[in-house]
């Protein structure tokens, strides 16, 4: 049994029964998105970075699970009580698939979901700026709904022929969110949101990522064995950028780049 600071969180403290509060998201899903396979449930956690140089984040985390089209997260500190801690937030018509992520920038929170239709980003308040104005109040407490969610939340409706199954998200270093999407048909897409608050930029961006000509897809053998099954995405920090690493199902493990014009490297395992 592992103890933090000599207070233990049992199961029951967490995820409660009944959220404080309900969000429900429109995905403007297409109709036929529901028949789709049923995504696995998933869940993650978050700790703050920089938890250590601030009493306000220390032993403070996120956790979520997800199921179907229903994502519940709450947040706890082993320091004191939040409140407005937990919330559910349902997307209608399109389900979710494991690969949430939770990142701080430029002084918010940012946390990222990819459905089967599409990719929503949220921004909340990071906790230096609610302790100012209300301490002991939850990150969640500014989760954005009814008219915020103009504001603060923002979506990219996928393009690619074949449904998503997992998927990695990532930050990079400018604000933009970067998002690598495993599909059912063996192929990996790749969304790019623009930073959060940069009118300038283009917005969402959707690229396929090949590893092979045209003339070779067109005469692929049947069984695929060079589909893609897993994905991580890896913020490289002296480079800034964010690389794509693919593990397929014959064994290889190829690299993309989300900044320089697409390019791969085989590794053989």
């Amino acid at each position: 049994m592992t103890v933090a600071n000599g207070k233990e969180i049992s199961c029951a403290q967490t995820f409660a029964i009944k959220s404080q509060r309900t969000v429900k998201i429109n995905t403007d899903a297409a109709l036929d998105a529901l028949s789709q396979a049923e995504p696995q449930q998933s869940g993650g956690s978050f700790t703050y970075p920089d938890e250590q140089d601030d009493a306000a984040l220390r032993n403070r985390f996120l956790l979520w699970r997800t199921n179907g089209a229903t994502l519940n997260i709450e947040e706890h500190s082993l320091e004191r009580e939040l409140k407005e801690n937990s919330i559910t937030v349902q997307f209608s018509g399109s389900r979710i698939i494991p690969g949430c992520g939770c990142f701080t920038s430029r002084g918010l929170l940012v946390f990222i979901v990819p459905t089967v239709c599409s990719v929503h980003r949220f921004i909340m308040n990071h906790p230096f700026t609610l302790e100012k104005r209300a301490p002991g109040m939850s990150v969640l407490s500014s989760f954005p709904e009814g008219d915020k969610l103009a504001m603060f939340h923002d979506q990219a409706a996928l393009t690619a022929s074949s449904a998503p199954v997992r998927a990695a998200v990532a930050l990079g270093a400018d604000g933009r969110s970067v998002v690598a999407l495993c599909l059912a048909d063996g192929s990996v897409q790749l969304v790019t949101l623009s930073a959060y608050g940069d009118k300038n930029a283009p917005g969402a961006t959707q690229t396929t990522l090949r590893h092979d000509g045209a003339m070779k897809r067109l005469l692929r053998l049947s069984n695929e064995t060079d589909a893609a099954v897993d994905l991580v995405l890896q913020r490289e920090h002296k480079l800034d950028d964010t690389f794509v690493y693919v593990v397929h199902r014959d064994g290889k493990l190829r690299i993309w780049s989300s900044t320089v014009s697409i390019r791969d490297d085989i590794i053989v395992s």
